[in-house]
């Protein structure tokens, strides 16, 4: 994604179009303006790798848990659900 958005944001709107353009839009880089949603998704996805990495760094490092409850929580939740379904 990051690279997408510095490949856009180099690029001549003339050679993206391939047409010829009005003469204030010659040589004009593509407006960052039309990529912001854009940057957006990529700092909301920044964002949520960086909260994961940070909770699973205070899960395997601080002992915050208890990590053994947790799966064993999970394993009966799975249990009653594979029994529900069948």
């Amino acid at each position: 994604m990051e690279g997408q958005l510095g490949e856009l944001a180099g690029q001549d709107l003339g050679t993206m179009t391939g047409q010829d353009l009005p003469a204030p839009l010659k040589g004009q880089k593509f407006p960052p303006l039309f990529v912001v949603e854009s940057e957006f998704r990529l700092a909301m996805v920044k964002a949520e790798l960086a909260f994961v990495n940070e909770l699973v760094r205070r899960i395997t490092e601080d002992g915050w848990g208890p990590v053994e409850m947790w799966r064993d929580i999970q394993r009966t939740c799975s249990q009653q659900h594979e029994k529900e379904t069948a």
